[in-house]
C-alpha cells in the first residue's frame, strides 16, 4: 500500500467499523445520535473516499448537485405532494432548513456516492471515465441501488419511528408507492449530472488508489451494513400495534420482518454481486 494512503485507510476502516456498530445498534435502540448516524459516519467516509479518486473539487460539486436536487424536490413534495407524495418531517431529524431537516442531505450524498461506487464495481468500471452508453447505464444502476436503500428503511423511519409522516398513508406499510417512483426519479437526476461531469474529464488520469482492492471493498461493506440494521430490528424490537394515517393497523414485528425480507432480496444480492465482480476484476492473471 502506498504510504500516502496509509492514514486514509486507517481512518476509513475505523469509520466502516463504526458504521457496522451504529447499524447494529439502530436495530434495537432509539437515540437521536443514532438517527444522525449516516451523516455523522458515512458522509465523511464518502467525501474522503471519493476525493482520493475524483478530487475534492469534484466531490464538493457532487455534494452541491445532491443537495440542490434533493432539497428542491423534498421541499416541493412537502408543499405540493410531488414527486414523493404528501408528507412532513418531524423534529426527530433535528434542525430544518425551511421544511426539510439539514441532516437529510448529507445522507442523500453519502449513500448516493456509495451506490455510485457499487454501480461502477458491478460494471467493472474502475477508472473515472464515462464511455458511450455508460452515461445512462451507470446512473440507471446507481439509482436502483440507492432506491433499494430507501425501500428497506422507509416504513421503519415513518410508520414505526416517525422521522417523517405520510399524511395519507400508503399501501407499503403506510408508505405510498409514489415515494419510491419519486425517489428513483430524483436520484437519477443527480446521477445523470455527475455522469456528464465525469465524461467531460475523460482525458484526466485516474489516481492509482483505484488499483487497491480494499479501497473498493470498504464501500461494498458500508452498503451491506444496512442488512445488520434490519436483522437486529426484527430479532429484538418490541412488538406493538402501529397505525398509519390512512387508518391501517400494523404489527411492528410484521413490518420489521418484511423489511428484513426486502433487504435480503435487495441489499444482500447487490452487496454479494459487487463483491464477486470485485474479486473477478482483481483476480490474479492466469499463468501464461
Amino acid at each position: 500500500m502506498p504510504s500516502q494512503y496509509r492514514i486514509f485507510f486507517i481512518v476509513a476502516w475505523a469509520l466502516v467499523a463504526l458504521q457496522f456498530t451504529q447499524a447494529y445498534l439502530r436495530g434495537f435502540i432509539d437515540h437521536p445520535l443514532l438517527a444522525l448516524g449516516y451523516p455523522l459516519v458515512v458522509t465523511p467516509f464518502a467525501f474522503w473516499h471519493g476525493a482520493l479518486r475524483y478530487g475534492w473539487r469534484k466531490m464538493f460539486i457532487l455534494f452541491i448537485m445532491v443537495f440542490g436536487t434533493g432539497f428542491t424536490f423534498e421541499t416541493m413534495s412537502v408543499l405540493t405532494g410531488f414527486p414523493f407524495g404528501h408528507y412532513h418531517y418531524t423534529e426527530l431529524l433535528g434542525w430544518q432548513l425551511g421544511v426539510v431537516p439539514v441532516s437529510v442531505m448529507p445522507s442523500y450524498f453519502a449513500f448516493g456516492y456509495i451506490s455510485w461506487v457499487l454501480a461502477g464495481i458491478i460494471l467493472q468500471r474502475f477508472d473515472n471515465r464515462i464511455i458511450g452508453g455508460e452515461i445512462l447505464i451507470v446512473p440507471i444502476i446507481a439509482a436502483y441501488i440507492m432506491s433499494a436503500w430507501d425501500l428497506r428503511i422507509d416504513p421503519l423511519a415513518s410508520t414505526i419511528n416517525p422521522m417523517w409522516v405520510w399524511e395519507e398513508g400508503g399501501t407499503y406499510f403506510g408508505v405510498p408507492i409514489s415515494n419510491f417512483l419519486g425517489w428513483y426519479f430524483v436520484v437519477l437526476i443527480f446521477y445523470l449530472m455527475f455522469a456528464l461531469l465525469n465524461r467531460s474529464s475523460n482525458d484526466q488520469p485516474t489516481p492509482d488508489i483505484v488499483n487497491i482492492k480494499s479501497y473498493w471493498l470498504m464501500a461494498i461493506l458500508v452498503y451491506g451494513s444496512q442488512l445488520l440494521d434490519n436483522l437486529t430490528g426484527y430479532m429484538w424490537r418490541e412488538n406493538y400495534m402501529v397505525t398509519s394515517l390512512d387508518g391501517h393497523d400494523w404489527w411492528a414485528t410484521d413490518i420489521y420482518g418484511a423489511m428484513l425480507v426486502v433487504a435480503l432480496w435487495t441489499v444482500l444480492p447487490i452487496t454479494a454481486y459487487s463483491w464477486l465482480q470485485l474479486n473477478k476484476a482483481f483476480a490474479p492473471s492466469p499463468a501464461q
